[in-house]
């Protein structure tokens, strides 16, 4: 199945049996609208896209598509400077939201660390290091820093 987005409107090309392909609208009237540089970064995004469909013939595999919308320099969501995370970004995750879900991590863990002598704790995908701040926090208080 493939979605093409053009303007407001999104279409989904869906192949069934046979061969016969159906193309429907999903509306799209209560997205967000974009800001001006919203905009422009994501016109920016889909040129640079449609450019590498038109070099590959028209026909760009997943795995390219997405290395492209999530690493293109300057454009792609993981390398643009827009904000991503907490109340202005797209999406808030628990640690964003305060200290607690930290603070439930730290007392697992420091249980874990009174067992395990000569342990420590790594966390990947830190994002912002709220997490980390948190638990790093409430395993001093704890008396439980490794």
């Amino acid at each position: 199945m493939n979605i093409f987005i053009t303007g407001r409107i999104a279409y989904c090309n869906k192949k069934l049996k046979k061969g016969v392909q159906i193309i429907f609208p999903i509306n799209t009237k209560e997205w967000p609208s974009l800001d001006g540089t919203a905009r422009e970064h994501n016109t920016a995004l889909y040129e640079f896209i449609k450019d590498l469909v038109e070099r590959a013939g028209g026909i760009l595999p997943f795995d390219e598509f997405m290395e492209a919308a999530l690493y293109a320099p300057g454009l792609g969501y993981y390398q643009s400077r827009q904000t991503k995370f907490g109340e202005m970004g797209d999406f808030v995750t628990a640690p964003e939201m305060g200290m607690l879900f930290g603070q439930c991590i730290a007392r697992e863990v420091s249980e874990i660390l009174q067992v395990i002598p000569k342990s420590g704790v790594l966390e990947f995908g830190a994002g912002t290091g709220a997490l980390a701040e948190a638990l790093i926090l409430e395993l001093k208080n704890l008396g439980s820093l490794p």
